[in-house]
C-alpha cells in the first residue's frame, strides 16, 4: 500500500489533517463529522469519530475530549497555492 491516509478538515481560514485512525476504537475516521461543542464559537468544532462517536479537538492538534487518547496530526504545507500533507519518515 502506498501512501498513508488521512482526513482534512477547515475551520474558517485554518486547515487541519489527521492521520484517517481513531485511537478510541482503532477504525477510519471516513465519515467523521465536524460538530459546534455546546455554547462554542463555530471557528471551534470538534472532531467526532462515526463508529464509536468519541470526540476530538479539531484545532488543538486533535486532543481528544475525553480520556487521553488524542489523533495524529499531519503538517499541511502550502506553495504557490498547492497544499501538500507531509508525512513522517518510516511511514
Amino acid at each position: 500500500k502506498d501512501g498513508i491516509g488521512f482526513v482534512a478538515c477547515r475551520l474558517g481560514a485554518d486547515l487541519f489533517a489527521y492521520r484517517d485512525h481513531c485511537p478510541t476504537c482503532h477504525e477510519s475516521l471516513v465519515g467523521a463529522l465536524l460538530e459546534r461543542r455546546l455554547g462554542d464559537s463555530s471557528a471551534n468544532l470538534i472532531l467526532v469519530c462515526p463508529h464509536c462517536r468519541a470526540r476530538y479537538d479539531a484545532r488543538r492538534a486533535g486532543a481528544g475530549l475525553e480520556g487521553d487518547h488524542h489523533l495524529e496530526p499531519l503538517p499541511l504545507l502550502q506553495r504557490d497555492g498547492v497544499l501538500s500533507v507531509a508525512v513522517p519518515a518510516g511511514v
